[in-house]
């Protein structure tokens, strides 16, 4: 009879664990598959350059980290050597009436003793933002003309 009923019991324990244990794999799995899917779609979402460090979001149409060389091209400006990207930004969209803008804005060292730069681009603008005690400037830089990313 207690050999019976010893039994009974594991089996009717086996059963408890077996209904806590199967809920709980199936929950592990789902998040799982959840947590990777979010990892796989936001990798679609955002990428990021290998050469330039640039990163650019699908969804927002914004890039960020953007090398001297792009800020050059998109300003028109030509910057000194030694110059240094401190913040960079573009982004883009549409506007109600469905035309497109491009803005991009920047913040950058520039080496002691240099001059400011100058564009025949209307629509990109410098601002000394400050002085550095080892005599380099702190700008930013802003355009708003349009120009797309290449």
């Amino acid at each position: 009879m207690r050999r019976q009923q010893n039994d009974e019991d594991t089996v009717s324990l086996s059963r408890t664990v077996l209904r806590v244990i199967i809920p709980l794999a199936v929950l592990l799995l789902i998040a799982t598959a959840a947590v990777w899917g979010a990892g796989t779609l936001l990798g679609q979402l955002v990428s990021r350059d290998p050469d330039t460090g640039t990163t650019c979001s699908r969804l927002t149409d914004q890039c960020t980290d953007l090398p001297l060389a792009t800020i050059e091209h998109q300003t028109g400006y030509t910057f000194p050597a030694g110059t240094e990207v401190l913040a960079s930004t573009m982004g883009a969209g549409t506007f109600l009436d469905g035309s497109d803008y491009r803005v991009l804005t920047a913040r950058l060292r520039l080496p002691a003793g240099s001059a400011l730069p100058t564009s025949n681009d209307p629509q990109s603008h410098i601002s000394v933002l400050s002085t550095e005690d080892d005599g380099s400037i702190l700008i930013g830089v802003r355009t708003d003309n349009g120009k797309s990313m290449n």
